[in-house]
């Protein structure tokens, strides 16, 4: 009876302490998740005796990265924006060719190392980075990345600022891993009161302008889920193409003509403006755009073209940080009457301002 006991005993003992190991294990894994999701200037991260912070990056996985960080490689221009916001571009070694394109010139001496979907993994090593930043899963080559470059001590963090949802998240994630919080905490407010502002005026709206939304190809659309979908239900438009089956569907013109839209919204691509808005000097481009639009057999009838409401907006304003100003764009496109003090252009110069480069160029027309 008394082993049995004491081997009873000795069972509780190993549960309480299985149970113990299993909590400790769960709130580690919380404080992580506070220490990034519940990002705030007094958060205390956890960094080991070694110098190493451990982050959950936007693919779920942990990362464990060295402190302080000194090599970067950007395979996405969205983290570039970033970077540069952040004051950190002289920890930059490496970047993608639209993220030199986009950023020029802070980074125009810095060799090319390949883009998210397409690395170039001889260039990047031979960087020796200690962190390359992709987005995740396939689009940003993440598996991939991870087996070639992982072995030899170089990280994967991947970070997927082109999500509205998660750009203030990632700026205040990179601003924890490059101790840029102060920087990040006035970058990421910068969106997150933008966005507030123009939540607060449109929350009550009964009758939204329905929207039409067109990509560089020719009656391509956007549905649910997509950057574009998250443009013009941020700026409290109703997306006419939300409930198509796929994220870009190519819809026919019968099927614009019978939703016979209020708004219209046309990215302009790489093809009609090599440089993007910025470089250009006047709007001859854009307004090629425009008229190939509006001239399009039974256009004519739609109410957006009846009445002046279609709008061509550059791809450079199309993705990253620079979305907030399109969504400034649309807001004051879609309802004049709420937002007349609203100066998509004066934002757009505050944003260029945070990067550290100079404003110019045409974006929009009209």
């Amino acid at each position: 009876m008394k082993q049995q006991r004491i081997k009873g005993e000795i069972r509780e003992k190993t549960k309480m302490k299985t149970s113990t190991v299993g909590l400790v294990a769960v709130l580690a894994v919380l404080l992580l998740l506070l220490g990034y999701l519940g990002y705030s200037r007094e958060t205390r991260t956890l960094v080991s005796p070694e110098n190493v912070l451990t982050v959950i990056d936007d693919s779920g996985k942990l990362v464990r990265l060295p402190q302080p960080v000194r090599k970067i490689v950007v395979l996405q221009s969205d983290a570039g924006e970033i970077l540069c916001a952040l004051g950190a571009e002289n920890l930059v070694i490496g970047v993608s060719p639209t993220t030199k394109q986009k950023m020029a010139p802070k980074f125009d001496n810095l060799p090319e190392v390949g883009s998210s979907s397409s690395p170039n993994y001889e260039a990047i090593v031979g960087l020796q980075p200690e962190v390359v930043i992709t987005y995740s899963g396939k689009v940003g080559s993440e598996e991939e990345l991870r087996k070639r470059l992982e072995p030899l001590g170089i990280k994967i963090l991947c970070v997927d600022a082109y999500k509205l949802e998660l750009i203030p998240r990632d700026i205040r994630l990179l601003g924890l891993v490059l101790r840029k919080e102060n920087e990040a905490e006035k970058y990421a407010g910068f969106f997150e009161n933008l966005l507030k502002l123009i939540e607060n005026r449109v929350s009550g709206l009964e009758n939204r302008v329905r929207v039409y939304v067109e990509g560089h190809k020719d009656y391509q659309t956007a549905s649910y889920g997509t950057m574009a979908h998250g443009i013009v239900t941020a700026a409290g438009g109703l997306n006419l193409a939300a409930g198509e089956p796929v994220s870009y569907p190519i819809v026919s013109p019968e099927w614009v003509l019978q939703k016979d839209p209020d708004v219209i919204l046309k990215n302009a691509g790489k093809s009609a403006l090599p440089g993007g808005g910025r470089a250009l000097t006047n709007p001859e481009p854009l307004r090629k755009v425009w008229e190939t639009l509006v001239s399009r057999p039974g256009w004519g009838e739609l109410k957006a073209v009846k009445e002046n409401r279609v709008y061509v907006i550059a791809w450079d304003l199309w993705g990253g940080g620079s979305q907030i100003v399109t969504i400034c764009y649309a807001a004051k496109f879609f309802y004049p009457q709420l937002f007349g003090d609203l100066d998509p252009s004066s934002i757009h110069r505050e944003l260029v301002n945070f990067w550290g480069l100079e404003s110019g160029g045409i974006y929009t027309y009209p």
